[in-house]
């Protein structure tokens, strides 16, 4: 079994006390995630976590995007640029979000 977080001690505070508007925005528990997310924010923008969220989409769109798209550039119709890009632009994000959450 593992110790209780800090996190998670202050959870249980918070569901133990009955807050109004004002003391929630300024509880301790919202500041840690506020926290939180300027770090991962921070990580995000690491020359290295960067590097690996293009090689990933890269990598992956550009086999994605051939995978659903072979008949049409076989036939040599119209690449579907916009879905191209949204296929990059969803890997770039989740190997980010990977990268910074380290899972």
């Amino acid at each position: 079994s593992t110790m209780p977080s800090v996190y998670d001690a202050q959870v249980g505070a918070m569901i133990e006390h009955a807050y109004d508007a004002e003391s929630v925005i300024f509880h301790p528990t919202n500041v840690v995630r506020n926290e939180t997310m300027r770090q991962a924010a921070k990580s995000a923008l690491m020359p290295g976590v960067i590097k690996f969220s293009l090689s990933v989409a890269m990598l992956g769109g550009s086999v994605i995007t051939f995978v659903n798209k072979a008949d049409v550039i076989a036939a040599g119709g119209d690449f579907p640029l916009a879905e191209a890009l949204l296929t990059f632009l969803t890997l770039y994000c989740m190997a980010t979000f990977l990268a910074v959450t380290d899972r």
